[in-house]
């Protein structure tokens, strides 16, 4: 209980009965969450001013929902709100009717006000995963993963069938079929080797870095078979330089508090590519909470980092002294890196209630999400800078967080490397002689040095600057690969006025996804199958029935267990073995 003091006002009463109205009409997860401070105060105008102008016919004196599938703006509300006035509104456009509403005095302020209402949408929503959930091994394992360790990234494939990729990060295809294409993921800021300052990243970028192929079969890197002997630290398509690691920049990633490491000739521009072939891959958001960028960052992480490269291309592992995946101003500095971004369907709700005069709105769908190339600036494609410079030139990020980008991402061009690389050690006290200097100008061509040598690359313009981002290798026996995806595939709008028929994420992901198969289903490789065993028939086989499991069962996580194959999660694990039991 609380009570108010005798000086405190009439109007602090009235903002307190809003807030209480506001979350009433909100989910329960809402409950107990404050509202930014701007929408506060409109609230509290609301309710103490009352309808502003007295739009006669207009919706508002009654309660009111609507819902539309579009992406929450003020555009979209106004438009929503306006639809369905009926024909005595006294209101003379879309704008007065919400500017009325939301108890603004200007388009401006009423936008202000909106873009507080689609926050508070999408912190409402229940159509939220955990990142933790993905590999439910805990943060421990994520840290690691995320600094270039654990199994995921350490293990290779043997011609005795162990280790297989794909079966040990089965839940990874899982989540992308589901969960990564209809929910929002948060971005795992609580990693120390993501993000060592826990700050939500510095420039609005992330990217990872692999220098090794584990995995044959999927046409990218040159890892082979006879695995034993083809696969023994074999590349990723290369597509970058690293010009030098600074650990002190990602020391819960590499453990070590100080120190460098260069991977450049500086007495030759020519040979700044001396670290063998690397490959770099990343996004990047805006600055407003509310732009699909940044609303589904984590949901980018996961599918860079774990779906894409790890699960269905085989690049592991991280360059010495850097973390294999975190915030830019965390990274190695390196030439480039190639780029995703998000298109989103989405559908909100949102209500009017008439005795408080307060609006609420919520997510209530994610109908499917799109990973596409980045479209970047100038027509430069699948480039994280160029995508950058995108968002600046639209107003989305500031210029100096490009500008502080790009002193990790120093660009392709001939020289950009060594002269990273000689800037960094004047900070050391380390200064190049003339003669040298002398002979890398002479050397410096002005053209980009990275070739790419991977064969899906090869197929999209060699996957540097202007290329389309390769499509993700599909799971098929022969390795072979659909067509690259050449821009972000447009989001269909469900038109207004009509029942919207909505899509389960099970539903969804089946246009774009085989699932995995049950029993007595034709196969060509064990990972196809929910059993993990494709018989010699040419069929799924039962799950294994064990333990508390029976026939055409699998075992639940913390159930005992002898094999893999009992398991839901596909992991048996730890001492005593027990399903989803942690293995490092």
């Amino acid at each position: 209980s609380c009570a108010l003091s005798p000086i405190e006002s009439k109007t602090k009463m009235k903002y307190f009965r809003s807030a209480l109205a506001t979350l009433a009409l909100a989910p329960a997860a809402a409950v107990g969450q404050k509202l930014p401070s701007y929408l506060r105060s409109k609230q509290q105008k609301r309710t103490t001013g009352g309808r502003s102008l007295v739009l006669a016919g207009c919706p508002g004196e009654e309660d009111f929902s609507v819902t539309f599938s579009k992406h929450c703006n003020y555009i979209n509300l106004r438009d929503k709100i306006f639809s369905i006035k009926s024909s005595s509104c006294t209101a003379a456009d879309a704008d007065s009717l919400i500017i009325d509403l939301v108890g603004a005095a200007s388009r401006e302020e009423a936008e202000a006000i909106v873009t507080g209402l689609c926050e508070d949408a999408y912190a409402n929503s229940n159509e939220t995963f955990a990142f933790s959930e993905i590999t439910r091994k805990g943060n421990e394992f994520d840290n690691e993963y995320y600094s270039g360790g654990t199994y995921w990234n350490y293990e290779i494939q043997t011609d005795s069938g162990k280790n297989i990729l794909k079966n040990d990060a089965s839940r990874v295809r899982r989540i992308y079929n589901y969960e990564a294409q209809h929910k929002m993921i948060d971005l795992p800021t609580n990693l120390e080797s993501f993000d060592p300052e826990g700050n939500d990243c510095d420039h609005n970028a992330a990217f990872c870095c692999w220098v090794q192929d584990r995995q044959a079969g999927d046409n990218n890197g040159n890892c082979n078979t006879p695995y034993d002997s083809q696969c023994i630290d074999k590349d990723p398509g290369d597509n970058a330089n690293f010009c030098y690691t600074d650990h002190s920049r990602s020391t819960p990633a590499s453990h070590v508090s100080g120190g460098f490491s260069l991977f450049s000739d500086v007495t030759n521009d020519s040979r700044e590519n001396i670290e063998g072939p690397i490959h770099c891959h990343g996004f990047a958001w805006a600055d407003d909470v509310t732009d699909v960028s940044n609303v589904y960052k984590g949901n980018n992480l996961f599918f860079v980092s774990m779906y894409d490269h790890m699960h269905q291309r085989g690049y592991v592992r991280n360059a010495p002294g850097s973390a294999m995946c975190g915030c830019a101003e965390n990274m190695a500095v390196v030439t480039r890196a190639d780029c995703t971004e998000i298109s989103a369907a989405e559908t909100f709700k949102f209500d009017y209630d008439s005795a408080s005069a307060t609006v609420s709105g919520v997510l209530t769908q994610v109908r499917d999400l799109n990973f596409n190339s980045c479209q970047g600036a100038n027509n430069r494609n699948n480039d994280l800078e160029a995508y950058m410079q995108r968002l600046v030139n639209e107003g989305r990020v500031p210029q100096e967080k490009l500008d502080s980008l790009r002193e990790t991402l120093v660009g392709a061009t001939r020289g950009n490397c060594n002269r990273a690389v000689e800037s960094f050690m004047a900070t050391k006290g380390y200064v190049k002689s003339a003669a040298s200097m002398a002979a890398g100008d002479a050397e410096s061509g002005g053209e980009p040095v990275v070739e790419a040598i991977d064969i899906t690359y090869d197929k999209a313009s060699e996957g540097g600057d202007g290329a389309n981002m390769p499509e993700v290798p599909s799971d098929t026996a022969d390795g072979s690969e659909t067509v690259a995806k050449t821009k972000p595939e447009p989001v269909e709008e469900v038109s207004e006025g009509t029942d919207e028929t909505v899509v389960t994420p099970a539903e969804a992901s089946a246009e774009t996804e085989t699932g995995l198969k049950g029993a007595g289903e034709s196969c060509s490789h064990k990972w196809e199958c929910m059993s993990n065993s494709c018989l010699g028939s040419g069929v799924c086989g039962k799950m294994t029935a064990f333990s508390t499991g029976t026939e055409g069962e699998c075992v639940a996580e913390g159930v005992s267990c002898n094999s893999n194959t009992n398991c839901c999660s596909n992991l048996c694990g730890g001492k005593p073995r027990v399903c989803g039991g942690a293995r490092m």
